[in-house]
């Protein structure tokens, strides 16, 4: 999969949201007018340097390249592949993921989140955006190998079902395992630490019995 910065994202979603093209007219009245003419430009032109974007000089504006639909957009690539690729690029609360996503709540995108959670890949902390509370979901590093071990088999190599991974409640008790038995550390610090653990593991906890009885809250 070629590889996206959070601005690459920024205008490939537009672009998206805009039946797969984007002209002046439409960045200009968009958040990527905060950015500047300068740096809108660099990322158009690294864009299409990359195939991600083509100029159509009839109408002026830039279009989609299949390459591009393909990252994020889809349906031949599974969901669940598709919500680690995004959270590679950047965290992101369920309502931003939907709308570059572009794809309803209910249903598929819960039952994808939930799956990848249990098995590992991501896990879901409370921050507090724009002024409200919001699970923010974040891609672990068993869902960053998972998506280079796709990767080194030819980018497409993603079965329709979530693999399975190394188990969320697994991965926390290999890290008490370690904690516990270090000899590097004090007890002070040994407690602080395993402390800190068990409230991580009430978190996670929390948070799938969110994910199978609705939204955080603040969360519409």
């Amino acid at each position: 999969m070629r590889t996206l910065g959070t601005i690459d994202l920024e205008v490939l979603q537009l672009a998206a949201a805009s039946g797969g093209s984007i002209n002046e007219s439409a960045i200009e009245h968009s958040a990527l007018s905060r950015l500047g003419v300068g740096r809108v430009l660099d990322a158009l032109a690294s864009l299409r340097d990359r195939d991600l974007l083509r100029l159509d000089k009839d109408s002026g504006s830039f279009v989609m390249t299949d390459a591009a639909r393909a990252i994020l957009w889809s349906d031949s690539i599974p969901l669940w592949a598709r919500i680690l690729r995004l959270l590679e690029i950047r965290s992101c609360g369920i309502v931003d993921m939907m709308a570059i996503l572009r794809i309803g709540r209910n249903g598929p995108l819960e039952e994808a989140l939930g799956g990848l959670q249990r098995e590992g890949f991501v896990m879901a902390a409370p921050q507090v955006r724009d002024g409200s509370p919001q699970k923010v979901y974040e891609i672990l590093p068993e869902g960053i190998e998972r998506m280079d071990a796709a990767s080194k088999n030819g980018g497409g190599a993603y079965a329709s079902q979530i693999p399975k991974g190394p188990g969320t409640h697994n991965l926390i008790n290999e890290i008490e395992r370690i904690v516990s038995a270090s000899s590097t550390m004090s007890a002070d610090e040994r407690r602080a630490a395993l402390q800190k653990i068990s409230g991580l593991r009430d978190m996670i906890k929390a948070s799938h019995a969110e994910s199978e009885t609705g939204a955080a809250p603040g969360e519409p």
